[in-house]
């Protein structure tokens, strides 16, 4: 990658470097980090080095008694797992924008064209596919993002290519993230802050061409290769470029790499599309971070370390209590500990020579643990993502129970799609295109914009309350009888437009569903059947020339039904009229049925 020349450059790098440490420094950010340091503590142990850096190996679970708040954290990263991005089905689909201009100047949705429907559904499968390839980390990287939103209502996930050009995918810590909003309250400027040892700036400048400053030249000649040296990637919107030339230099999104002590320029590129994604949990006005159950959690999880080492110590005075042993006067200090033997003096005639101390309240302390037990998985919403794991459940109790579950997430599952998922799905689609990997589109929507639609299964469920008005309305027409039912449904439904639309609700395959040309002969080999069922109706058809007959059979050809069998049935049927019997024999002949057979039939008994 190239670096940049000149005075200019040293300015910006210089500039970059003022606006990280005053970003660092400033006062929300100190703020959030105090507090992000106490939820680590006793909710995401793993991640504590918000204030200090903690060494390798070191313990981070000191303050843990006890683990309900992890617990709870985990099961909230897992369900909002499942319910917004599940590898197990689809999560996301494409469709166009925009309409086209029929020859009569009527619109025309370009997603009813059977053409953009399979262009679409290839680009997922390939987008699908290449996401959960292994190496991508994709899956990983999520639950962590998920782990972060659960405790610290921020997240940050980069999105990058491998150095074979697969995709790679990277939660970062936010330790080392800190960014910036624009007007309109999205992220657009993000600086992370990391370290490189000496011996991996020098592969980098392999790798990548870094420009690698003359300090750690000197450290890597001193054989000092696991000197750590600081790092900063900044990537900001590129204020001065020349549109339509897409070279590094020029792309909307600026991106360097710097030494933090040194200001020495690394490495100058940019990105098509803003590669890291910085989702949150919820934000307040005029907040920049977010907030998430952590934080209203954390008195609640504190006082239950607090409350669970004073069981420990109950529950140990319980098992080995201290013990008073008279003697002329008090030895010593007294001894409360498990086991503490004091001695005092008394009256030795009293008859007491042994007595343990009294010990209550151990079940009292016991039952306002698992209170507060439950309040903390409450707050992470466990009681919601348990609901429908219940075994025995109605249909209509799971319905409700997930209506709750849609009314809570709701709002967090639209601020996903708005900070993270769509933003990925756009960038995921962009390195692919770029790559040559995607199908061509078709003419039709060449330079056309395409949204991301979301079909998780909390997103399907959302969309699927749609399909309770018509439930109720069928539910209502019912109470007439299914005759009359039949009648109002006929006269005014359509019905094979509602069945496609309750079939893409529910997200399926439209590859399974036949097309118009399938429906009609499927249609025209209905009403053969019904006629052959009504014996009559079947020798006026046959009677018509064999025009009706022709559709029929070439229905049923393409239906891979049985032609000799129907024609056979049709021929019995038509006996004693020989304009008819004429007309099927022909039919026999031009369909490729046994002629003999149907002679047979035809011959008057």
């Amino acid at each position: 990658m190239a670096k940049s020349e000149g005075k200019k450059a040293d300015e910006l790098i210089e500039r970059l470097k003022r606006r990280f440490d005053d970003l660092k420094g400033s006062s929300e950010r100190t703020n959030v980090e105090a507090h992000w340091q106490e939820i680590g503590e006793v909710i995401s142990p793993r991640k504590i080095d918000f204030v200090g850096m903690r060494t390798a190996g070191e313990k981070k679970m000191t303050k843990v008694f006890d683990p309900t708040g992890i617990m709870a954290n985990e099961m909230l990263a897992a369900g909002l797992h499942g319910m917004a991005t599940n590898p197990a089905s689809k999560w996301f689909s494409l469709r166009m924008v925009g309409v086209q201009l029929g020859e009569n100047g009527e619109t025309l949705d370009l997603n009813e064209s059977p053409m953009v429907q399979k262009y679409l559904a290839d680009v997922e499968e390939v987008m699908w596919q290449r996401l959960y390839q292994p190496g991508t980390n994709f899956t990983t990287a999520l639950h962590e993002v998920y782990l972060d939103l659960g405790s610290f209502g921020t997240a940050a996930l980069f999105v990058g290519q491998r150095d074979d050009g697969g995709l790679m995918f990277e939660a970062r810590p936010l330790s080392e993230i800190v960014f910036a909003e624009n007007g309109e309250g999205r992220v657009d400027t993000v600086f992370r802050k990391t370290t490189y040892t000496v011996r991996q700036m020098m592969q980098m400048k392999q790798a990548h061409g870094w420009e690698i400053s003359d300090r750690v030249k000197d450290l890597y000649e001193d054989k000092k290769y696991d000197e750590m040296v600081v790092v900063v990637h900044a990537v900001f919107p590129r204020e001065e470029r020349e549109y339509g030339k897409k070279d590094t230099e020029n792309m909307p999104w600026a991106s360097c790499y710097f030494e933090h002590e040194t200001c020495e320029e690394l490495e100058t590129s940019g990105f098509p599309e803003f590669p890291y994604l910085i989702p949150r949990w919820s934000k307040y006005a005029g907040e920049i971070y977010g907030r998430g159950p952590g934080m209203v959690a954390l008195p609640d999880v504190k006082m239950l370390q607090a409350m669970a080492l004073t069981k420990i110590k109950l529950l140990q005075k319980a098992a080995d209590p201290p013990m008073w042993l008279r003697d002329d006067g008090v030895v010593g200090q007294t001894r409360t500990q498990p086991g503490g033997i004091n001695y005092w003096r008394g009256n030795p005639n009293d008859g007491v020579m042994l007595q343990p101390v009294s010990l209550q309240g151990v079940q009292m302390v016991v039952e306002d643990i698992q209170a507060l037990r439950e309040q903390v998985l409450r707050t992470f919403y466990a009681d919601l993502l348990r609901m429908t794991d219940r075994a025995n459940m109605t249909a209509t109790e799971v319905i409700q129970r997930t209506t709750e579950q849609m009314r809570l997430f709701g709002p967090l599952i639209g601020r996903l799609e708005s900070e993270m998922l769509g933003p990925l799905v756009e960038r995921v689609f962009g390195i692919l295109s770029r790559q040559g990997l995607l199908p061509q589109p078709p003419q039709e929507i060449q330079g056309q914009e395409f949204t991301v639609e979301y079909v998780s299964p909390i997103a399907t469920a959302q969309k699927q309350q749609s399909a309770n008005g018509i439930v109720q309305v069928m539910q209502l027409i019912g109470m007439f009888g299914p005759d009359v039912a039949a009648q109002i449904v006929q006269a005014n439904v359509d019905i094979n437009k509602l069945f496609a639309w309750l079939w893409d609700l529910f997200n399926n395959d439209p590859d399974l569903l036949k097309d118009d040309e399938g429906i009609e002969q499927a249609m025209q080999v209905a009403q053969g059947q019904q006629a052959l069922n009504m014996g009559v109706p079947a020798a006026q058809i046959a009677e018509r020339g064999g025009k009706a007959i022709k559709s029929i059979t070439d229905a049923a050809t393409a239906q891979g039904l049985d032609i000799q069998g129907l024609l056979g049935r049709l021929a019995t049927q038509v006996q004693g009229s020989p304009r008819a019997m004429q007309g099927m024999q022909d039919m026999a002949a031009n369909a490729g049925a046994d002629t003999e057979m149907m002679a047979e039939v035809g011959t008057p008994q």
